[in-house]
């Protein structure tokens, strides 16, 4: 309903604010004029970006006003037009002329498995712009969640984590702006974060991995995710904006032309406000996000950038007999230094501290009526109690060199921390009350966990990217890690090539093996164990093609194998809908893997040429077992088939109208089922017991989700506003099956059988403005 009335409430404002007109031309190369295919044509400092057609020509419709536009091609030069007018009504004819050039190695895409975000990269096309990202339906304004749509990925309605290929989110390496991020997420409560820490609006582009990463990456299986921030614009900027979840400010800008840059990001949630006006007085969240960087030029070969980010949440829930409380806190300080040496020599510098902490205490008091000579009195006793304060500080010192010279990119470099951890954990829970002569006796478990590891990890890495041949390029590279307090050394070798027959179209292969070390903050201190285990190695094979066809469709086929040793024992709970505290979990059990594999076939399409109507559409097939005691068995990420379809409508520069519809086959789950025992005086009592592990699935799951973004230009800034609604037409999507009730007649029968079922997010509707000026 709040979204409908924002609707109606956008179609009745007054149109004549924002008079438009159109860009449109064609793109050629400067030898011989001949048209330049699937060329990228971008407006500067705007979220427009099309590709032009098979004959060249591109059409953009603009607000009226003053604008730069950029266009690249692989082999060819940038160009860039200044001060392009566009008139109320007015199409605007224009050529632009490319220069051929032989690309630089360092500026080819050689591994697979790479999606380039919100960023104009001259070596491929991006696969989702700024717009794209924008227009997407995300809950809670989140990146975490629009990436989630790429395929190869998967993530579930309250989680803003994703797993890629079949593993698990701590797979995945997140870095921003050259700092490497840990477990960046609000809400850590709900399925591990609902909310990332990362402002969209303070991302400038994204850089996704999810396979064959070269060696300058280590440490993590599955993934990268290099994130960075925006580069601040040249004039002073701010924006204000607010959702039904959180409210941001963020402002930017340059001094003494662009020798100084500043920007600022915060976010409030307000969920606590939002709650208290609902009467509600069972949560009470609170969290809140700050980040920013200020950037120097030193002289004209380097440049210094330090950066400060902050996150903290505050969680106090109650529901009957439970309390609990969380806090958990995220500090980053670092500083990088880019530099250059000549035309050929690059090098960057980052040295940073990273400090982590949460701390958890819950309790369950039960009170129960008791029959004294008086009357009845009550008396409280707690079932059980959770005390649980970890602390984690990182200080680290990564350096990378590039140089381009003879016909080879080489990268090279090194990545220390010095690592420390402090774990404090409690656990007191009542098994059993017994009565006796004395009285009420009751049966209680403790674990207890003082322990203050540290260690260090050094990584080292060395890559060559040549050419083969004029159209064949390769890289190779190796990296050794060694984590001290696994005692763990590992030898990362991996090798990639592309093949590029033109412009639109190109083949690539890798090969690599990955090491994973159990992170100094993982210790399992809940579930009673106090070590750390060997690194976790898996082997990636992968095969992409790419290519554009007539018209601006482009055309993506990856096929991956990982092959996974060494897997990592763990605790886990059948139940998957424990919050707060998972530990206490009565149905658990220890797994250890003998050995994982995933393997898929992921296949997208996207066309956007600068029309009203641009689509994009993935389908992905997988598997993901692991081998436990000698048997295949799916894991809890195991998702067969995946759909994405997502249509853009774009009636003028100032609407944007998405829909965007999803599915996937169910996740494994263990079953639950009621058995009868029998007890003494041939009486019966009704239990439950799990089956087979991971051998049930969930229906199929699907919804369709619907965001309208319109834009007002006025003379005093712009105004950016939205409507969605997620889940459009209400689809119940399972996500909990268990035993609830159960109950025997006289002669054993069960007569009252009861299963409890949830579900995924119903129909929600969003909206949220910003204001930039």
């Amino acid at each position: 309903m709040l979204s409908a009335l924002l609707v109606l409430a956008l179609l009745s404002f007054p149109s004549n604010l924002l008079a438009e007109g159109t860009i449109q031309g064609y793109v050629v190369a400067s030898d011989d004029l001949r048209p330049l295919p699937y060329a990228n044509v971008m407006v500067v400092n705007t979220p427009h970006t099309v590709i032009a057609n098979l004959d060249g020509r591109f059409s953009i419709v603009l607000p009226a006003g003053r604008y730069k536009l950029s266009a690249s091609l692989i082999g060819y030069l940038p160009k860039e037009l200044e001060d392009v007018a566009v008139d109320s009504g007015v199409v605007l004819n224009v050529t632009i002329k490319l220069t051929a050039r032989v690309l630089k190695l360092s500026a080819i895409t050689v591994t697979p498995g790479r999606f380039s975000i919100m960023q104009s990269d001259p070596a491929g096309q991006q696969t989702l712009t700024r717009e794209d990202i924008e227009s997407i339906p995300q809950t809670g304004e989140d990146i975490y969640r629009a990436v989630a749509r790429l395929p190869g990925i998967s993530s579930n309605d309250f989680s803003a984590k994703f797993t890629v290929r079949g593993g698990e989110h701590e797979e995945v390496l997140v870095s921003l702006d050259g700092l490497k991020l840990f477990d960046p997420f609000h809400l850590k409560d709900i399925n591990g974060g609902s909310l990332s820490i990362i402002d969209v609006k303070a991302v400038g582009g994204i850089d996704l991995m999810t396979g064959g990463f070269p060696s300058q990456h280590g440490g993590h299986l599955s993934g990268v995710l290099k994130i960075a921030s925006i580069d601040p614009k040249s004039e002073p900027q701010t924006t204000v904006g607010i959702s039904l979840m959180t409210v941001r400010f963020l402002t930017e800008g340059q001094f003494g032309d662009g020798k100084l840059k500043w920007l600022l990001s915060a976010r409030r949630g307000y969920l606590d406000i939002v709650l208290d006006l609902m009467n509600e007085t069972g949560a009470d969240p609170k969290y809140y996000d700050v980040f920013g960087k200020l950037e120097t030029a030193l002289g004209d070969a380097h440049t210094l950038t330090t950066s400060v980010m902050g996150a903290g949440d505050d969680m106090f829930a109650q529901e009957e007999e439970d309390t609990a409380r969380t806090r958990y806190d995220n500090a980053y300080v670092w500083q990088r230094l880019n530099s250059t040496f000549g035309q050929k020599i690059a090098a960057e510098t980052v040295w940073s501290f990273s400090r982590i902490s949460h701390d958890r205490i819950g309790t369950n008091v039960s009170v129960r009526p008791v029959s004294t000579s008086g009357g009845v009195q009550y008396s409280q006793e707690q079932r059980w109690h959770v005390e649980d304060e970890r602390i984690f500080t990182i200080l680290g010192l990564q350096q990378d060199w590039y140089v381009d010279v003879g016909g080879h990119f080489l990268s090279a470099g090194f990545d220390a921390k010095k690592l420390d951890a402090d774990y404090d954990y409690f656990n007191r829970e009542r098994l059993a009350t017994r009565t006796t002569e004395v009285g009420v006796i009751s049966v209680y478990d403790t674990t207890l966990v003082s322990v203050s590891p540290e260690g260090y990890e050094i990584g080292l890495y060395l890559s060559d990217r040549f050419r083969v041949a004029s159209s064949v390029t390769a890289e190779i590279g190796v990296r050794l890690d060694r984590i001290s307090y696994t005692d763990d050394w590992d030898l990362s070798p991996r090798a990639s090539v592309v093949y590029t027959r033109t412009s639109g179209s190109a083949i690539r292969a890798s090969w690599g093996l990955y090491h994973q070390s159990q992170g100094i903050h993982e210790m399992d201190v809940a579930n009673g164990e106090q070590v750390f285990y060997r690194s976790e190695r898996s082997q990636h094979r992968v095969v992409g093609i790419e290519h554009v066809f007539p018209g601006g469709l482009q055309l993506r086929v990856e096929g991956y194998q990982k092959r996974r040793s060494h897997v990592r024992p763990r605790w886990e709970n059948y139940s998957k809908d424990v919050l707060f505290f998972p530990e206490l979990e009565a149905q658990k059990l220890f797994l250890a893997p003998e050995s994982a594999e995933s393997k898929g076939i992921e296949v997208c399409l996207k066309r956007d040429v600068g029309t009203r109507w641009s689509f994009w559409s993935s389908y992905s097939t997988a598997w993901s077992n692991e081998s436990i005691g000698g048997r295949d068995v799916p894991r809890n990420t195991d998702q067969r088939h995946t759909i994405y379809l997502d249509a853009n409508y774009r009636p003028s520069a100032r609407w944007r109208i998405n829909l965007a519809w999803q599915f996937h086959t169910g996740w494994p789950y263990t079953a639950e089922h009621f058995i009868r025992r029998p007890t003494s005086g041939g009486r019966y009592r009704i239990t439950t017991q799990y089956g087979e592990r991971n051998a049930k699935r969930f229906p199929a799951y699907h919804r369709l989700d619907l965001r309208v973004n319109r834009v007002f230009n006025t003379s005093t800034g712009r105004l950016s506003v939205f409507a969605e609604v997620v889940n459009l037409y209400n689809q119940e999507n399972l996500r909990l099956i268990e035993a609830s009730r159960s109950g025997v007649d006289s002669n054993g029968n069960l007569i009252v059988a009861e299963t409890l079922t949830e579900k995924w997010l119903p129909l929600l509707p969003s909206i949220g403005a910003s204001w930039t000026f």
